[in-house]
């Protein structure tokens, strides 16, 4: 639910979100606290490898469901602190999951599905557990 307790802040994390121009004044507070506070550091390793030169370009992607609310709102609230030169984006699993399997029939490709899209799985275990 990305309520997990604030963790210790790093020196080096406010100098690579500096650095970055990612963020927009005023916001690291809100970043270090929860439910930002794993998006940023998260973030901020895709940036610290795009200023060591690890890669030409890169971009930091929030996966989640559709139905994950608490993902979605965090989502949202984390892209309104940042700036233009975020390299940042939201994707639904369930289009990137379309978009994999319209290119790619491996085993993996179901099972990932199974794994984190078969809601109904879920759903049926419940219901025989309560049997």
């Amino acid at each position: 639910n990305m309520m997990e307790p604030p963790s210790e802040s790093r020196r080096r994390y406010d100098k690579v979100a500096k650095e970055s121009g990612a963020f927009r004044a005023g916001g690291l507070r809100t970043l270090k606290s929860s439910p930002l506070q794993q998006l940023w550091r998260d973030h901020l390793l895709a940036l610290s490898l795009l200023q060591a030169k690890e890669y030409a370009e890169g971009e930091f992607v929030i996966l989640f469901p559709a139905q994950n609310h608490h993902c979605a709102e965090a989502a949202r609230q984390y892209a309104g602190l940042l700036t233009k030169r975020a390299h940042f984006r939201t994707l639904m699993l369930e289009e990137f999951h379309a978009v994999v399997y319209r290119h790619c029939t491996d085993d993996w490709v179901g099972e990932f599905y199974n794994r984190y899209l078969d809601f109904g799985r879920i759903d049926r275990a419940l219901r025989s557990d309560r049997m």
